[in-house]
């Protein structure tokens, strides 16, 4: 029944909370919708080496493995099939260390916040 409906007695029917007109709705612009925009949530870890520290001019002590845990969620926006702009908070924190030699930006401060933004190529099919 529903798949014969023009747009406006099948939106009529979706402003009545009829389950199956949203089901009819979903089915035939799901996929235009998600071509448009994509949505993503990812989480993984990091860790860092130093390999050098100077003060001064003068090679210091130096830490060894910095290990941090992230976590990240992203909107992307399709201009095109292949071209997309997309934005993605990111939220990570450094795992404390007691044989930590050199105090850096991120041991004084462990949580960080930030945001990604740019172009992006598909290089799919």
């Amino acid at each position: 029944m529903y798949r014969e409906l023009d747009e406006q007695a099948l939106a009529s029917y979706c402003s009545k909370r009829d389950r199956l007109a949203e089901e009819e709705l979903y089915r035939r612009y799901a996929d235009r919708v998600f071509a448009l925009c994509r949505r993503y949530v990812g989480g993984g870890a990091s860790g860092d080496w130093c390999v050098g520290a100077t003060l001064a001019g003068k090679e210091i002590p130096r830490d060894g493995f910095s290990f941090s845990l992230l976590g990240a969620g992203g909107v992307q926006f399709n201009m095109t099939r292949r071209l997309g702009l997309y934005v993605e908070p990111e939220i990570s924190w450094t795992l404390p260390s007691e044989k930590r030699v050199l105090e850096t930006y991120r041991s004084a401060h462990p949580f960080l916040f930030s945001v990604a933004t740019g172009l992006r190529i598909n290089l799919d099919k």
